[in-house]
């Protein structure tokens, strides 16, 4: 069941399958540490074990995440600013779900996003293109 929940949430986020982003998906189901994990310490990760969003969750707060992501993929189609109102509502959304995800602890949350290649799809969380965290960057910077 996992696997097609994560599969179908892939499927919103890039609206196609491929392979390339796929294949690390699979492969990330397998057991053992996922590299961004090194980065925090054992109490930290068992707060971001069970409040992050995973592709293979149906919960709210993962379904929220997607939303946005896709919002801002359509965004970076659509030549959209972050200087925009649409990006300042972007920026609203992305401080309202980060309290939401990492319970109001900030430290948390600024280690989290401040980790090395948060975009890498093997670190079994909701895979986020560059572009996208560059575009959130851009929407935080100027709302």
């Amino acid at each position: 069941m996992n696997n097609t929940t994560s599969l179908l949430h892939f499927h919103e986020l890039e609206g196609e399958f491929h392979w390339d982003t796929l294949l690390p998906l699979v492969q990330r189901s397998q057991p053992g540490p996922k590299p961004w994990q090194a980065y925090f310490n054992d109490e930290e990760l068992q707060v971001l074990k069970a409040r992050l969003p995973k592709l293979e969750n149906n919960d709210e707060l993962t379904r929220q995440w997607i939303g946005l992501i896709v919002r801002i993929e359509r965004c970076i189609q659509e030549g959209t600013r972050p200087q925009s109102a649409e990006g300042a509502a972007i920026a609203a959304e992305i401080v309202r779900l980060s309290e939401l995800t990492f319970a109001g602890d900030i430290a948390l949350m600024n280690k989290f996003w401040e980790r090395k290649d948060p975009a890498s799809t093997d670190q079994g969380l909701v895979p986020i293109r560059q572009e996208v965290i560059q575009f959130i960057e851009d929407c935080l910077t100027h709302s």
